[in-house]
């Protein structure tokens, strides 16, 4: 409930409208690469079914240019990536700046999911993003949040992990629906309702 009365009241327009947030687009990115102590890319890495990897053409492609112009930045990944991308960056632009910090956002939430996460994770040592992290704690409002500092290798797998286990979760719930809505058009049997709903609702394996 409370997720809902948030998302409601709480839209990513009104929030950027309330707290006049000083929010600047450039044509050109390397004006706001060169003035940036931290760049977050979040950019599109759709998996390729065809080839069976992810396609991360465009984020190879901004990390590129942000590193040309800004090599001393903190180039913060936040796109879905596979496993070893970010310590082959890093020895390709031979920059250890580069960082991944995977983001665990819901579908119509992510307001709430930033204010209110459940963890943060770096994939470096807590000395190379303190700056970030301190900016982070300022913004986010659950307390007591914990803040993970890993391999990037580890951090990469985490989030894959994580987006297998809901995918997985998903695929029950429609499973678990189908077969509800089978039978109540051709069971009148209130026992076989009641155990259907406690399967949808996950109280019951």
């Amino acid at each position: 409930s409370n997720l809902i009365t948030f998302t409601a009241i709480y839209s990513i327009q009104q929030h950027l409208i309330k707290n006049k947030a000083n929010i600047r687009a450039h044509v050109k990115s390397e004006k706001v690469f060169k003035n940036s102590d931290y760049i977050i890319v979040a950019v599109p890495t759709n998996y390729d079914v065809k080839n069976k990897f992810f396609d991360t053409s465009i984020l190879d492609q901004t990390i590129k240019e942000a590193n040309s112009h800004n090599p001393n930045s903190k180039i913060i990944i936040k796109s879905t990536i596979p496993i070893g991308h970010t310590e082959y960056l890093r020895k390709k632009f031979k920059n250890n700046n580069i960082i991944f910090s995977p983001e665990f956002l819901r579908e119509g939430s992510s307001l709430y999911d930033n204010f209110y996460p459940s963890r943060v994770i770096f994939g470096c040592a807590y000395k190379n993003i303190q700056g970030f992290v301190n900016i982070l704690r300022r913004c986010i409002k659950k307390k007591n949040v914990p803040f993970l500092y890993i391999g990037s290798t580890e951090a990469e797998s985490i989030k894959l992990f994580s987006n297998a286990y809901l995918a997985i979760l998903a695929g029950q719930r429609i499973f678990y629906e189908q077969i509800w809505l089978n039978n109540l058009f051709h069971s009148s049997s209130s026992v076989f309702l009641r155990r259907a709903t406690a399967c949808i609702s996950g109280r019951m394996t």
